[in-house]
């Protein structure tokens, strides 16, 4: 067999891969990317990268990953494409990779951003790929993108906070493709430079208060644009989109299945909700989890029908069954 160096390691959705895998890569000297996202890789896997990722261009870490974890890319200084879905990252945790100018492609979608946080990627200006969906980012923030003139897709969907004037950064990004503003707090005003945009192929103004007539109004000047006003669920797929579930599945891979959406939407598997009070004035809880788009089995197989029967004719005692 002819020796190789091995340069990337792709391994989306393989959610089998454990932490312990990781120490056959510590000495691949030469890789240059690296892919995780939505497998079961944690901060105890990447160590074992720390002396041989150097030379990576493209980085992509699963939800799972914290501060700890990112702390062995600190000397990747040339990466050019950086997600981190969900990561449970901080303001430390990020400014490992403050030295990464060269980025091209950011993906934050789902981390909970606080202070200071993007401050690290201040001056990528060769960024044409920038994601902060859902993060509830302080709308000062975005300042720190407002000399990155090359992007050609922006989502700054699910953070309500955002306004006409962080919209104002972005208004000599005349290349966009897409832009996705859902839920954010902007009106016509913000959107007046889109007119310009006439590579503009999608635009997403859902929730919020742009008006239909001036949506008209941008129709008509971008005709081969595709404005949607109605659905948060991701309009379109991307490469990095985790795929739907398809039944046959068991219940560990369903947990797999429902864990990816979660991150992939920035949102939690499990959501506690208000339904009323009790007698004592206190609030009475419901627990909703997660449904992923998909198909499932509902019911016995045939298989599993015959089964049963034959264990009931084997026993022959009566049988019930409870009433609602």
């Amino acid at each position: 067999t002819e020796p190789f160096e091995l340069t990337g390691v792709f391994l989306q959705y393989n959610r089998d891969l454990s932490d312990k895998g990781l120490v056959n890569l510590r000495d691949c000297q030469h890789l240059t990317l690296l892919n995780f996202t939505y497998t079961g890789i944690g901060d105890a896997g990447l160590v074992h990268l720390q002396a041989c990722c150097s030379n990576l261009r493209e980085l992509h870490l699963p939800g799972g990953v914290t501060d700890a974890g990112l702390a062995n890319f600190a000397e990747c200084r040339e990466l050019t494409r950086l997600t981190l879905h969900g990561v449970k990252a901080t303001t430390t945790g990020l400014a490992n990779f403050r030295h990464c100018k060269k980025l091209t492609s950011l993906s934050l979608g789902g981390i909970r951003l606080e202070g200071e946080s993007l401050a690290s990627f201040a001056g990528c200006a060769e960024l044409e790929y920038l994601n902060v969906r859902n993060t509830a980012l302080a709308p000062a923030e975005l300042l720190h993108f407002k000399d990155c003139t090359k992007l050609k897709t922006l989502d700054l969907s699910g953070n309500p906070a955002i306004t006409n004037l962080e919209l104002r950064y972005f208004e000599n990004c005349k290349d966009l493709t897409s832009l996705n503003l859902a839920d954010a707090n902007v009106d016509d005003r913000a959107l007046s430079f889109l007119s310009q945009c006439h590579e503009l192929s999608y635009l997403n103004v859902a929730e919020t208060r742009v008006s239909d007539t001036f949506l008209e109004s941008l129709q008509e000047k971008l005709p081969n644009s595709k404005i949607d006003r109605n659905p948060k669920w991701p309009s379109r797929a991307r490469r990095d989109d985790p795929q739907p579930a398809a039944a046959p599945f068991n219940f560990e891979q369903a947990r797999n299945h429902q864990q990816a959406w979660a991150d992939y939407l920035g949102v939690s598997v499990e959501k506690e909700i208000v339904v009323g009070k009790d007698n004592d004035g206190k609030d009475v809880t419901l627990t909703m989890v997660l449904i992923p788009p998909g198909e499932f089995m509902m019911g016995s197989t045939a298989e599993e029908q015959a089964e049963f029967l034959n264990a009931a004719q084997a026993v022959g005692d009566e049988s019930r069954i409870g009433t609602t």
